[in-house]
């Protein structure tokens, strides 16, 4: 099955958020790690895969 959508981890006024590539809704979390677990939950769910930034928006993560 193609992936579809990919969730993004990235920096969010003073926290973390986890966004759909192709916009939508963002869910925003005190910190990284939280982030990162929600943004792995929903890829599982559906068949995506997600991109960790570090706070300056560089990429340091991909799982595609």
């Amino acid at each position: 099955m193609p992936r579809t959508q990919t969730f993004h981890v990235v920096p969010h006024d003073g926290a973390w958020a986890v966004r759909k590539k192709a916009g939508g809704s963002i869910s925003v979390f005190e910190n990284k790690s939280d982030a990162i677990d929600e943004a792995r939950k929903q890829a599982r769910q559906n068949a995506s895969g997600i991109v960790v930034h570090g706070k300056s928006g560089q990429i340091i993560q991909k799982s595609c």
